[in-house]
C-alpha cells in the first residue's frame, strides 16, 4: 500500500509538476511578449516625442514664413507707394514744364507783337518828323 500511495503521489506530483512548467513557460512567453511591448512602447513614446519636436519646429518655420511674407508685403505695398508717388511727381513736372512753355511761348508772341507795333510806331514817329523838318 505504501508503494502505491508513493506512486499516486509521485504522478501526482509529475502532473503538478508538468502544470508548474507549462505555467512557468507560459509566464516566460508573457514576460517575452510584455517585454518586446514595453520596448515597442518606449520606441513609440520617442517616435511621438520626436513628431511633437518635428511640429513644434514646423509651427515656428510656418510662423517665420508668415512673418516674412508679411514683411514682404509691406515692402512691396511700400515700393508701390513710392512708384505712384514718384509718377504723380513726374505728372506734376511734366505738366509744370508743359505750363512754362506754354507761356514762354505766348510771352515770345507777345514780344514779337510788341516789338512789330514798336517797330511800326518808330517808323510813323520818325516819318512825321521829317516832314515837319519838310515844312
Amino acid at each position: 500500500m505504501q508503494l502505491e500511495k508513493e506512486a499516486s503521489r509521485r504522478s501526482q506530483l509529475e502532473k503538478v509538476n508538468g502544470e508548474l512548467k507549462d505555467q512557468l513557460a507560459s509566464l516566460k512567453s508573457l514576460s517575452r511578449s510584455n517585454d518586446q511591448l514595453e520596448r515597442s512602447k518606449r520606441q513609440l513614446e520617442e517616435e511621438l516625442m520626436d513628431l511633437r519636436r518635428r511640429m513644434e519646429v514646423s509651427q515656428m518655420e510656418q510662423s517665420q514664413m508668415e512673418q516674412y511674407r508679411r514683411e514682404t508685403d509691406e515692402r512691396a505695398r511700400q515700393e508701390v507707394q513710392q512708384k505712384l508717388e514718384q509718377v504723380n511727381l513726374f505728372l506734376q513736372v511734366k505738366n509744370f514744364l508743359f505750363d512754362v512753355d506754354k507761356n514762354a511761348q505766348n510771352f515770345s508772341e507777345l514780344i514779337c507783337e510788341y516789338t512789330a507795333f514798336f517797330q511800326t510806331y518808330l517808323v510813323q514817329c520818325t516819318g512825321k518828323k521829317t516832314k515837319r523838318k519838310e515844312s
